[in-house]
Order: C-alpha cells, then structure tokens, then sequence
C-alpha cells in the first residue's frame, strides 16, 4: 500500500530511532487502556514530523492477532486491541503469538484471552458512561438528569441515554449519582476545591461505582472536564477498570460538535444487533429497525471480536455496516482527496435470493465479511477492492493484500444483523441505502463527487 501504508512498512528512521521503538516508548508511557488519538497526541508532542499514515501502519502491523507485513513479522507485538479503537500494552504472551505466525505466514487462531481482558461477554465490553455536571441548575429539587440545564449538558445526557448502556452523572458535590435520584440545587465547582479534596472525591466516587458496578474489566467511558478524569482514572485503573476519554476537543463549541456528530449517527432505542429482523414484507417497520441498528455505533464491534465469534452464529443472510475510526478516516480522506468522516462508510447485504430468477444465494453474513472482505483477494470483494482503490491512490504498486487487511483489522468494526426472509433481502437494502447513504457505496445510489472519484480509483486499481 501507498502513502498510508507500504511507505511505513520498513519501520522508517525520521530521528534517532525507527518508529517501531518510537512507539514500543509512547505505549510504554500511556495509561492502560489508550485510545488510537492518545498515541496520535504522543506523537504529535515528542515527534511531529512522523505521518499519522505511519504511525498507524505500525500500530496495525504490531498489535497481536493482526497479520503483519513482512517487514514488520519478526517483531513480536506491542498491542493489544481491547476494543473499537482502544488499545492496552500487549501481555507476555503476545511474542507467543508472533512466534505461531511467523512461522507459515499466517495469522494463528485467536483465543479468547483478549476478550477476557476486555471483559467482554456474548461480543459486547462491558460499560458503563460517566457524564459530569455543570454549574448551570434549575431553582428546585428534581431527579438529577433534569436539574442540570445547560446545552453542553443536555447533549451528553442525549448521548448517555442513546448509548444504550447504564449512566450515571458525576457531581463535584455529592459524587456518583443515578440519574432519577432527587437532588437540590446546589453551588459547588470541582475545579474550584483544594487537590486534597478532589482527590477525596475521586475515591468517594470510585467506592460509590463499586457499590453498583463489577470494576475489573469495566470500561468506564468518562464524558466530563480534565479535572474529574484526573481525579477518578488512576483510581479506577487501580481497581482493574479500562478508563476512555473519548471527546478530544480544544474548544467547548468543538466539544458540542462532537456530540451533534455522534447524535447524527446514534438512534434514541436502538435494537439490539444480534437480534434477526424477521419480515416477510418490505414495509416501514422492517427498515427502521434495520436502519436504527445498522447505524447504531454501540452496537459495532472490532474485527478481532467478529474473528473470535463461530462461523455458526453468522451463517445466515442479512444485513451489515461497516465503521471506520478517526485514523482509518484520515487515512480515506487524504487518499480520496474528500473528507470522509468517521463512523459509518459503508453498507451491504448477503444471501438475498437473486433476482429475476428466483434461486436462493448460498451467501451468509459470515462468508461475506470474513471470506470475502477480509479475505485474501480484492477481486472477490466490490468493499475490499473500494478500500485498495483509496489506500494505494497515486501508486501503480498494485495491491498488497497483506498491508490492507492489516488495516481493515487496526480500523474498521462491523454489525451485523441477520434477516430471516432471504426473499425481502434485496428490497429491503435498497430502502435502508436510501436512508443511511455510507459515502462508499456507489450501488443503489446517486452520484456524488465523492463517489466520482471513487469509480475513477476503483477502475485505476483493476487496471495495476
């Protein structure tokens, strides 16, 4: 792969070391777990000449489980991916793994000590989200999500109750409280108080969450300023909890943006993913249910989770998404030439009954996204080849098949609903396109000048 890729794969000198030990450093030095734009931020601090195209690329060829470039197979891994984006330091074990893959070139069956880790269970982490208050309040007692009354407020409570998880609302005054619990107003700012108190606090709250919540291998998603995550995340570590930070914003309106950006691709009930749509008839309920599901962000899950599940609980048709995350993003859009954001880019189906004639379609869920998407070949697969395209614009290398599923496993996460009536399949796609409109689909619909470029790229790849 170009740019993004192949340029990174020999673990180039940009100062005194290869940025193979730049980033065995910067995750020797990150608290556990870390996300993707926290090893980005390290960078761009120590070192702000490397790409966020080679960084990434080494994080992908050196996280355990992943099938690295040739040039990168003799390293054994530095991470491990405990969830979308989120990374912890690899455990012992993890030069175990480099020494089974190393040896034919193949990626070695993964064990479930990842999942475990992660605490995750029937593929979903266990977690919880924490939103901090504010200082704006009504005049008279009320349950707790309705007393705080400012906009930032507001849009983190819409994302908590969206997230589809338990919440709880973090006060500088009376710590960790449910959000139908009555409280009154009161006149108290966290960052306001002595370090002797917050930290007093940070343990009070810690105490209350492990009243109500298992902490080891909970992830504790914190939406709240500097000095609350401060206060609660060595504690919370401490107790064997995962603590993600994830609204990276320098301003309080880019804060706010954050928020309207995940509204926009987060339904208010959500359905559950793992849950068939069962329909014999294309009507609007079918398609918001799908629609609600597919573009539901809870409910993706990390390719090393869809690897870990059986063939069996996939073998079925249906529907899927596909997800990007921020690096991933960058990377599409700097090789596209049009932004794409993060989230949702791409949607599709498997095992619709093919029409005009009728026969059923041998296709499930599962050999759709695994033996074709994240298979060995583009030419098997219109989004594997979508991916090529993108990645190596600007080269006539060819595709390196090995670099992008690299890529697709360090960012990208699926979901996947099965759909009980193969015959509506076809229908039913083309009215949830309609509704979700990825910008990678060129199928089914309109012409956009993204999508201009993206056919143009398509047919430069099958050309090399």
């Amino acid at each position: 792969m170009p740019d993004v890729a192949s340029r990174a794969y020999g673990s180039p000198v940009k100062y005194d070391r290869p940025v193979r030990e730049l980033l065995a450093e910067c995750v020797a030095t990150l608290p556990q777990p870390f996300t993707t734009e926290q090893v980005l931020r390290w960078f761009r601090s120590h070192y702000p000449d490397i790409a966020r195209g080679t960084i990434a690329t080494q994080m992908a060829g050196l996280t355990s489980g992943n099938r690295p470039h040739r040039h990168l197979a003799s390293y054994p891994p530095l991470l491990d991916r405990v969830g979308h984006g989120l990374y912890q330091r690899a455990s012992q074990d993890a030069g175990k793994d480099a020494a089974v893959r190393n040896t034919d070139g193949e990626r070695a069956p993964r064990a479930s000590r990842e999942l475990v880790q992660a605490n995750v269970q029937d593929g979903t982490v266990a977690r919880v989200v924490l939103i901090g208050c504010v200082r704006s309040k009504h005049g008279e007692a009320a349950p707790a999500k309705d007393l705080y009354t400012s906009r930032l407020f507001a849009k983190r409570r819409r994302f908590a109750e969206a997230s589809g998880v338990r919440w709880y609302i973090l006060s500088g005054r009376l710590g960790l409280l449910r959000p139908d619990e009555v409280i009154a107003p009161y006149e108290l700012a966290l960052g306001a108080m002595s370090a002797r108190y917050r930290a007093a606090w940070g343990a009070f709250v810690v105490a209350q969450l492990a009243e109500v919540e298992h902490l080891a291998g909970l992830t504790v998603e914190i939406h709240a300023g500097d000095v609350y995550i401060d206060a609660l995340r060595g504690l919370l570590e401490a107790a064997g909890a995962n603590v993600v930070d994830p609204v990276d914003a320098t301003s309080f309106g880019a804060t706010l943006a954050w928020y309207d950006r995940a509204w926009n691709a987060t339904p208010a009930e959500p359905p559950s993913a793992t849950q068939a749509v069962n329909t014999n008839a294309v009507d609007g309920e079918a398609v918001a249910q799908l629609v609600a599901t597919l573009r539901n962000p809870a409910c993706a899950e990390p390719v090393s989770v869809l690897l870990a599940r059986t063939r069996r609980a996939l073998a079925v048709p249906g529907m899927y998404s596909w997800w990007v995350d921020d690096v991933g993003a960058h990377d599409l859009s700097q090789g596209l030439g049009y932004e794409v954001a993060t989230g949702l880019i791409y949607a599709g189906q498997a095992g619709a009954t093919r029409w005009p004639s009728g026969r059923p379609s041998t296709n499930t869920l599962w050999g759709r996204l695994v033996g074709m998407h994240l298979g060995s070949s583009a030419e098997l697969s219109t989004f594997r080849l979508t991916l090529a395209s993108i990645l190596q614009s600007g080269t006539h290398d060819g595709i390196d098949e090995t670099a992008l599923t690299a890529w697709m496993t360090a960012h990208l996460s699926v979901i996947a609903v099965p759909i009980s009536d193969a015959d509506a399949i076809d229908m039913l796609e083309t009215a949830v396109l309609a509704e979700l409109n990825p910008p990678l689909n060129l199928a089914k619909r309109p012409p956009t000048p993204l999508r201009r470029r993206l056919n143009e790229l398509r047919t430069q790849a099958r050309a090399c």
